[in-house]
């Protein structure tokens, strides 16, 4: 839900322009950024 949210706002609200190849490549990096900010505040939880 939350990367459909992000692609949606990415894209401007307009999904009917783009292709299949760059929807997936932005949620790859939506779900990249998510993984990380995830990571991060693990490693902020422990210290």
């Amino acid at each position: 839900m939350c990367l459909l949210l992000w692609s949606y706002l990415v894209h401007g609200g307009s999904c009917d322009s783009d292709t299949l190849i760059t929807r997936f490549l932005e949620i790859d990096v939506a779900c990249c950024l998510l993984m990380s900010a995830v990571v991060l505040m693990g490693l902020l939880v422990e210290f």
